[in-house]
């Protein structure tokens, strides 16, 4: 009983660092498409001049609001798009080229930031540079400032472009994707507090000694310390030049309190047992027969109860995970389109379609990945029509984009069945991209047939490609199993779910690689 209370509280530990993890790919990746789309724009031919330097209103600080536009529309979309509160160009000797919000420009009057950490961050690195962590006057809040150079035709520094974003968003993230009864901590490297779930308005110096010790100790190979009866989950993330600290920590008593309980309920059973076996062993044989049957039960039910929590986190989490991937993925297509419309000297035209042709297939590919998740972890309503099978199946394929190299055969039918038309789409979408997969380059054939027989309706999907692996093939429904680079071995889970819930079956055999798939005529 001992060893079971121990393997649960792994158990737990384990899921504890994996939301760690979680946790800081987000805020990693976050800051690298803030990255990339801030040293997107100073990459363009028209950025490797400043104009309207002789223009600066030293009144103002900055050129007119009416002067490059191109410049201002660009700064106007990192605020209303990826959430900095304001962006601008300031030129080598500290004087600011223009600001947006343009009402924020109008109040800078004579300043100069040559004194400031970011400005002279970028003029030594000539590379983009983050500031330190500060406490806005304004808000409250901590604000970072990311500034990259801007430089000449001949390679020279002219300015640097950047802006100010306030990062107090994190604690709300943190807050939404933790362990109850957890508690999260980021810190910058001077110990600035950036987001803490305990206290969510503070943003001063960090001073929880006991926190700070732990983090100068020794992380064992399970990913965490415990001190005091607390597991510490402690993190580094590298944003640009600085590295700041993630601290996940919860109490011993709140891990698995639940299991704390049980325990020294097993130590009363066991006295209770020798108590027992004192008075009778005709008692006693019959007692453990009983108790067996029903311990054997609590442990299966137990693991249908892990099983079915584990499953809803995840899928809680993956919702989560999906919805915050979606905003930076809109964002990266909106900053692709823009780049479309952009006009280039013929001499770059043709490379850069090449670069956001790249860009727009791989954004295609994430999204498909979101939406294998989606649809694995979501429980649809099944609203049932009588539609044509053939009908549903040619509106899945003009879904899809098939290379010239394949020819897709349907079988003449007329045959009807009553589904859901949208639910069983998807289960034909993900068999047909995994057969065009399989195909590859090769010339090859998708041939789809359907009849009736006895009370269901058969639809064989076979492709020409090659066989699914041997030792794969039990376990192809199963979730996560994919014989895919870039797959999420989702896909055709979800088909199975699909087809059950309609009261179907779904199966494959190799040689040739063939899904079958039965449905009830009603």
């Amino acid at each position: 009983m001992e060893e079971s209370y121990q393997n649960f509280q792994e158990r737990e530990l384990n899921e504890f660092n994996t939301i760690t993890s979680i946790q800081k790919e987000k805020i990693s990746s976050d800051f690298n498409y803030l990255f990339n789309v801030v040293e997107t724009y100073p990459a363009l031919p028209e950025w490797r001049t400043l104009p309207s330097i002789e223009k600066i209103e030293q009144k103002n600080g900055g050129i007119s609001e009416f002067d490059e536009l191109s410049k201002r529309q660009a700064a106007k979309f990192l605020i209303s798009n990826v959430g900095f509160q304001s962006f601008g160009i300031t030129l080598t000797d500290g004087r600011m080229y223009f600001l947006e919000p343009f009402d924020h420009q109008s109040n800078l009057s004579k300043m100069n930031f040559s004194d400031r950490e970011w400005f002279q961050g970028v003029l030594k690195n000539e590379d983009t540079y983050v500031s330190d962590v500060f406490i806005s006057d304004a808000t409250g809040h901590p604000i970072i400032v990311i500034s990259t150079p801007v430089f000449s035709k001949d390679g020279q520094i002219i300015g640097m472009w950047g802006g100010s974003l306030d990062i107090e968003y994190l604690t709300k993230f943190f807050e939404n994707i933790k362990k109850k009864n957890s508690a999260t901590v980021l810190i910058d490297q001077k110990n600035i507090t950036i987001a803490d779930t305990r206290n969510e308005n503070f943003h001063e110096k960090f001073s929880d000694n006991s926190i700070i010790n732990v983090m100068d100790g020794r992380i064992n190979d399970s990913g965490y310390i415990n001190f005091d009866k607390t597991y510490f989950f402690i993190d580094d993330i590298k944003i640009g030049n600085k590295n700041w600290k993630l601290i996940n920590m919860i109490s011993e008593e709140n891990l698995i309190p639940q299991l704390s309980v049980q325990r020294n309920n097993n130590y009363i059973l066991i006295i209770m047992m020798g108590i027992f076996i004192i008075v009778s062993e005709y008692l006693l044989f019959s007692f453990l027969k009983k108790n067996f049957q029903l311990n054997a039960d609590i442990l299966e039910n137990r693991k249908m109860l892990i099983k079915h929590e584990r499953l809803v986190a995840i899928g809680e989490l993956a919702s989560r995970v999906a919805h915050d991937i979606r905003n930076p993925l809109s964002n990266i297509r909106m900053a692709s389109k823009l780049i479309e419309n952009i006009p280039f000297q013929s001499t770059d035209n043709e490379a850069i379609k090449e670069k956001l042709t790249i860009i727009n297939k791989n954004i295609q590919r994430i999204e498909h990945q979101i939406n294998d998740v989606l649809q694995y972890v979501r429980t649809k309503r099944i609203n049932r029509q009588r539609i044509f099978l053939n009908t549903c199946i040619e509106e899945s394929i003009n879904l899809l984009h098939i290379p010239e190299n394949i020819t897709v055969k349907i079988e003449k039918s007329n045959l009807t069945i009553f589904v859901d038309p949208i639910q069983l789409q998807v289960v034909f979408n993900n068999i047909l991209i995994n057969a065009i997969q399989a195909i590859g380059k090769q010339k090859g054939e998708i041939r789809i047939e359907s009849f009736e027989e006895l009370e269901f309706t058969i639809i064989k999907i076979e492709n020409s490609g090659p066989p699914i692996p041997e030792e794969v093939l039990p376990n192809i429904f199963e979730a996560l199993t994919t014989t895919k680079e870039i797959g999420t071995g989702l896909g055709l889970a979800s088909c199975r779910r699909i087809v059950e819930n309609h009261g179907g079956v779904i199966d494959v055999k190799n040689n040739p690689t063939t899904f079958i798939i039965k449905l009830p005529k009603s």
